[in-house]
C-alpha cells in the first residue's frame, strides 16, 4: 500500500494538534517569534561550550545553525512588521536549510511562512 504526500502531510498535521487546515494568523506567528529567540539563543549556547571543549567543528555547525536561524528570524519579523507575507527569499532559505534546522522553526512560524502545506 503506497501512502501519498497528502495523507503524511495530514497525519503530521494531526500529531502537531494542526488539523484544522486555517494557518496561523500574523499574530500568532509573532507570538512564535520568541520560542525561535530561543532555540537561536541555545545553539549559540552550544558553540561557546564547544568551544570551550575544543571542537571547532561542532561550535562551527552551532554557529552556522544559529545564523540560518537569524535569517530566518529577521525575515519574518520584517515581513510582520510591514504586515507583508512571507517573502520568497525566506522561502527559498528554509528550502535549502538542513532538516534538523529546519525542525527548529516553531510550528506556527513555519506554517505562517507555507500556508499551502496546510
Amino acid at each position: 500500500m503506497r501512502i501519498t504526500k497528502r495523507q503524511i502531510r495530514r497525519v503530521i498535521r494531526e500529531a502537531m494538534g494542526m488539523s484544522n487546515k486555517t494557518p496561523p494568523s500574523s499574530e500568532q506567528a509573532r507570538s512564535a517569534l520568541v520560542e525561535l529567540e530561543q532555540q537561536i539563543a541555545g545553539l549559540q549556547q552550544k558553540t561557546n561550550v564547544a568551544d570551550d571543549q575544543y571542537d571547532p567543528e561542532l561550535a562551527e555547525m552551532y554557529s552556522l545553525d544559529a545564523y540560518h536561524l537569524e535569517d530566518v528570524l529577521e525575515l519574518v519579523t520584517s515581513a510582520l512588521d510591514n504586515n507583508e507575507p512571507a517573502p520568497e527569499a525566506v522561502k527559498d532559505r528554509i528550502g535549502r536549510m538542513d532538516t534538523a534546522v529546519r525542525e527548529r522553526i516553531p510550528v506556527d512560524v513555519y506554517y505562517w511562512i507555507f500556508p499551502e502545506l496546510l
